[in-house]
């Protein structure tokens, strides 16, 4: 009895990992799928799912890339500047508020 039971478990828990996997690249190709942007990025870069963005490394999986990813956001502005010295303002105003 214990050895079924030990054989179901084992199963089961094979079962959960793979599914998991596949779910997290379905995800992944969603949130690229989802970005009304393109990425036009090196051929051994890859997508990975990344605090609730896509974010690209360079490294295979299974290797650390938290010290190789790349993350390219997109964002609507308030403020949209419409000549050179009022962005150069924006930006002055920007840096002033992330320094002080």
């Amino acid at each position: 009895m214990k050895q079924i039971i030990s054989l179901l478990l084992i199963l089961t828990l094979f079962n959960c990992s793979s599914v998991k996997t596949i779910k997290t690249d379905i995800e992944t190709q969603n949130w690229i799928n989802n970005q009304n942007f393109t990425i036009v990025k090196p051929n051994n870069w890859r997508p990975i799912k990344h605090h609730d963005y896509v974010g690209y490394t360079p490294l295979k999986k299974g290797e650390n890339h938290f010290n190789n990813l790349v993350s390219i956001f997109q964002y609507q502005r308030k403020e949209k500047p419409s000549t050179l010295s009022e962005l150069f303002s924006l930006i002055q105003k920007k840096r002033n508020k992330y320094t002080s």
